[in-house]
């Protein structure tokens, strides 16, 4: 539906409203299509102050599917969207800015499009749903099921040695093979594994790495990039030509539009090439300096060691915050890969047998028509994925708080392990007096102390029902005096060092103690050895895991997928001699 908007153009203090239902029953998810009823959008466009402020709200009520229990439910669903609208855009990494075509916005097309991407990723009947008997499939919130007692003790033993869940291992087929990954890759894999990808993420510096790559240097080119409107790929040498030349063509059009990209291809045959990897890692950061938004769907369905090493190697890109990492759960196999690629101004898409991708066909687009039907494929592509961590910069930090808010208001044990004391254990006088000695002046003093107030709140809070276990290094002057600690203030995006005297140190760990004394909850585990000098890690059990890295710069990683997340919250810390 398309809404005319020239009356108000020029009107500052104008409004115009609108109305209208929207058949979205042909949308699928997961193989449903939940939305069967009419979606009834209202909604209004704003001048003030000669700027247009589009609001919305579509509401309707979904055919839902629980996603523990199965049960078929109705759930009412209002999605909000607002936008800024404009002729024309003074600031092109603006992505919240909708451009008018003829004094036009077409309105349906926004509710549609907030609609769907405010669609959950899991349904529950209730938070509470006890879900199916992974065994007989009573539903178990209709109470305990005949088999409940039958559960063999020691399966109990072998779950907490595969660090999976006794469910997991009822099946004799699963059981067999969760055994056999943990020969292969064992736990001191795994844990080393874990350990050289938390030390990577604290040892790394994006400014450093910035200035390595000369990314600031790089002047995003406006030439204009021709390809023809399609061709069709053979072989690797086509197939990597194909992938650079869609690399150009994103770059160099005037899109901002997200890119999604997916494969589940081999790179062992593409790196034989020394020039590809080069080429395509500057393509990648050329897109990222133009400001476009990646969601990556990595293909992880591989063993933990391999999958930790890829994953590694995309920590830089992950620092900016401009990508989206997602795993597909369960779907791939070993007979064909395939690969997506999608952005506004070209699609590439491939297939070929596994271990024969030298013989697989790959074709380049940029038809309109094309790409929108790729674009189609990449939405359902990701409404199939799951996340694999939220990254939060300072871009998001409305975002992130409204996260730790949520966290905080959710069950569950929690463990964390610091590399400093935590900022909601110090006593306010004393924050007050440390940010006076480093000369933090109003506003900044009181954003601090605010946030601390908050913090302190939020675990308050939290340990009024739940335990909390915090480890946290005491070191001792002589490695104080190499490598001193500063105060944590990640959480807020601060970026200043605000370093500690060494009887600051032991002050706050003194604090730190009181804090544990007055709260029972509160579990306080010392140590002699500080393994990582930059991350807070924080374990939210079967739930996520956070790890806040202070500076260089203040990110906040938010893992979601079960293996990661269950290796970090079995992690236990080297000895550093």
């Amino acid at each position: 539906m398309r809404f005319d908007v020239r009356p108000i153009l020029h009107a500052p203090g104008k409004r115009l409203t609108f109305q209208f239902s929207l058949d979205l029953s042909d949308v699928e998810f997961a193989g449903r299509h939940p939305i069967s009823r009419p979606v009834e959008v209202e909604g209004a466009v704003s001048n003030t102050a000669d700027l247009l402020e589009l609001e919305l709200t579509a509401r309707t009520t979904l055919d839902a599917v629980c996603d523990r229990c199965g049960k078929a439910f109705l759930q009412d669903k209002t999605v909000p969207f607002r936008c800024l609208l404009a002729e024309e855009l003074q600031n092109e990494d603006n992505d919240e800015i909708v451009l008018l075509e003829d004094g036009e916005v077409d309105v349906g097309d926004l509710a549609r499009t907030a609609f769907i991407l405010g669609m959950d990723t899991k349904t529950l009947c209730s938070e509470d749903c006890k879900g199916l008997c992974p065994r007989c499939g009573a539903d178990l919130n209709l109470g305990p099921c005949s088999c409940g007692k039958e559960t063999d003790p020691r399966l109990a033993v072998l779950a907490k040695l595969l660090a999976c869940s006794e469910e997991a291992l009822i099946n004799e087929e699963d059981r067999a093979g969760k055994i056999n990954h943990w020969i292969l890759y064992g736990p001191a894999r795994a844990e080393n594994t874990i350990s050289s990808f938390l030390s990577k993420i604290d040892d790394f510096d994006l400014n450093e790495y910035i200035k390595a790559i000369h990314f600031d240097e790089m002047k995003v080119p406006t030439v204009p990039f021709q390809i023809p409107s399609s061709r069709t790929c053979f072989g690797l040498k086509e197939m990597m030509e194909a992938e650079l030349d869609f690399m150009k063509a994103t770059v160099l059009s005037k899109s901002m539009e997200p890119v999604t990209m997916y494969s589940d291809m081999p790179l062992e045959e593409m790196a034989k090439d020394p020039e590809f990897p080069k080429k395509w890692m500057f393509g990648l950061a050329m897109m990222l300096k133009k400001g476009l938004h990646l969601n990556m769907i990595h293909n992880i369905d591989r063993p933990f060691a391999e999958m930790m090493l890829g994953l590694e190697s995309w920590i830089p890109m992950y620092m900016t915050g401009q990508i989206s990492p997602y795993y597909l759960k369960g779907v791939q196999n070993n007979v064909f890969l395939h690969f997506l690629k999608v952005s506004d101004a070209a699609a590439l898409s491939g297939e070929a047998i596994s271990d024969h991708q030298a013989d697989g066909k790959y074709y380049l687009t940029k038809s309109r028509k094309e790409i929108f039907y790729y674009k189609k494929r990449a939405e359902q592509l990701l409404q199939n994925a799951h996340s694999l961590m939220d990254i939060y910069r300072e871009d998001r930090m409305n975002e992130w708080n409204a996260f730790l808010l949520s966290d905080a208001r959710t069950s569950g044990k929690r463990r964390n392990i610091l590399s400093a004391p935590p900022l909601y254990t110090m006593d306010a006088d004393f924050l007050t007096e440390f940010l006076a000695g480093h000369n933090v002046a109003d506003p900044e003093a009181s954003r601090i102390l605010a946030y601390q107030k908050t913090q302190r709140e939020y675990m308050e809070e939290i340990l009024q029902r739940e335990i909390i276990t915090e480890e946290i290094p005491i070191i001792d002057a002589e490695e104080f005096g190499q490598y001193p600690v500063s105060l944590s203030l990640s959480g807020m995006f601060y970026d200043q060092d605000l370093s500690y005297s060494y009887d600051d140190y032991l002050a706050h760990m003194d604090h730190t103690r009181a804090f544990a004394d007055s709260h029972p909850n509160y579990k306080l585990i010392s140590s002699s050895t500080q393994v990582f000098r930059n991350l807070q890690i924080r374990i939210h059990e079967d739930h996520n895991v956070m790890i806040s890295k202070d500076k260089s710069p203040a990110v906040h990683f938010v893992i979601h997928h079960p293996k990661l997340r269950s290796a970090i919250e079995n992690f236990v810390p080297p000895v550093v001699e």
